[in-house]
Order: structure tokens, then C-alpha cells, then sequence
């Protein structure tokens, strides 16, 4: 798996385009407390050399309703993924989305309102469900985002892999508490991240020129 992972982010023969986004919807069963040391290794270093190639790590967080960290979405650097809980159709956590320290946010989930073409279809849509549905919709606004920004290659002004979670963490819809969700908090928390995916208000912000992100070189 972590072979595949630094597959796509690493131009070669085989793939003479490496990828700007990946998107992992799977998690691994075992907590990674729980994982041998090997296992630790090989992660940490896919992880880190996918983000010193550029690459923005989309990671769903799991469906087990618990604050346990997994892989991929855990990693010894936070800025290295994006993991992503998972919304219901009110826009709070869903019941079943894994939860904790490090989720950055949190998209829909709910198959109540996610839908996309089947497996075995070209023409007809079905419901997806999960933080699986969740983590694409993180990684289409960051495609959304380069595709905006990044007019050419290499540029100082491109958004880099923690360019995009700062912004989508920036411009996140903050859930805070209220009766009926007190367990919430004005800012960050354990349930949320930094709020709901707001692809509408990260578009708006990035267009402003005052928001452009400029990258100095420090001699």
C-alpha cells in the first residue's frame, strides 16, 4: 500500500505525471498504537516523502465511531495529511465518524445526501456513505484550489500541500455549541476538526488578491 502511495506521488517511467492529490478512502483496522514498529516506519516514511513531493494526502478518518488514530490518516507530522471526519445532513459529526486530536475537519457523510455513479455504471447515481465519501469532497476543493491558483508549474506563489489545509482549515463553517450540541467549542475540537468543508467561502477568500500566499526564501 505505502508502495502504491509513493507510486503516484513520484515521477517516473510508469507514471510520467505524478499526482498533485491523493485521496485515501480506507483506513486500517488496527489503531496505529497497536501497529509493530515496521509498520510505523513505512508509514512515516511514505507519508513524509509525499509531502516533500508536493503531494496534498487526503485521508479519511474511519467509520468506527472512536477517538482512535489509524493509518494513513495519523502521522508523526500533522501537516503531512488531511484527515477528514465525517458531517451528517445537519452538518454536525455523524455518529459513526471516527473522531480526535488531529482531524482537521470534517465533510458529508451522511448517505442521505451523498450520491455518485455506481460501480458497475456509466448513467446511473447511488448513494455513497462514510468518511470514504467524505475525503473526496476535501480532495475535489483542493483540486479546485490548485486549479485556481497554480497557472504554472514551480511557481513561488503555488499552493503547497500545507497551503491548502491552512486555507481549508481557515475558512472551515465552525460548529459551536449550542442546547442541543454542547459538546462542541467555539474554534477547534476533538468532534469537528475546524468545522464543516466550506468550499464556497475557501473559493471566495482565495480569489482575493490580498490573500494571495506568496513563499520567501529564507538565505
Amino acid at each position: 500500500v505505502t508502495a502504491a502511495m509513493l507510486d503516484a506521488s513520484t515521477w517516473t517511467a510508469l507514471y510520467p505525471e505524478s499526482m498533485d492529490i491523493i485521496n485515501n478512502s480506507w483506513v486500517r483496522t488496527v489503531p496505529y498504537l497497536d501497529e509493530i514498529p515496521q509498520t510505523w516506519d513505512l508509514f512515516k516514511d511514505a507519508q513524509r516523502q509525499i509531502f516533500r513531493n508536493g503531494v496534498i494526502n487526503v485521508c479519511s478518518r474511519g467509520n468506527f465511531g472512536d477517538s482512535k488514530s489509524r493509518y494513513p490518516q495519523y502521522a508523526e507530522r500533522e501537516e503531512w495529511v488531511i484527515s477528514v471526519g465525517g458531517s451528517n445532513k445537519d452538518g454536525y459529526k455523524h455518529s459513526s465518524s471516527s473522531f480526535g486530536d488531529d482531524v482537521d475537519l470534517i465533510a458529508p457523510y451522511d448517505v442521505d445526501i451523498v450520491y455518485t455513479i455506481g460501480n458497475n455504471s456509466t448513467n446511473e447515481y447511488t448513494s455513497f456513505s462514510g468518511t470514504s465519501a467524505a475525503a473526496p469532497h476535501v480532495a475535489g476543493v483542493a483540486g479546485l484550489m490548485l486549479s485556481h491558483i497554480d497557472h504554472q508549474p514551480s511557481t513561488p506563489n503555488n499552493l503547497a500541500p500545507d497551503d491548502i489545509e491552512f486555507l481549508l482549515q481557515r475558512y472551515a463553517r465552525d460548529i459551536v455549541p449550542d442546547l442541543n450540541h454542547q459538546e462542541y467549542e467555539i474554534g477547534y475540537d476533538d468532534l469537528s476538526g475546524w468545522g464543516l468543508l466550506d468550499a464556497g467561502a475557501v473559493m471566495e477568500k482565495i480569489d482575493r488578491t490580498q490573500y494571495i500566499v506568496k513563499h520567501i526564501k529564507k538565505e
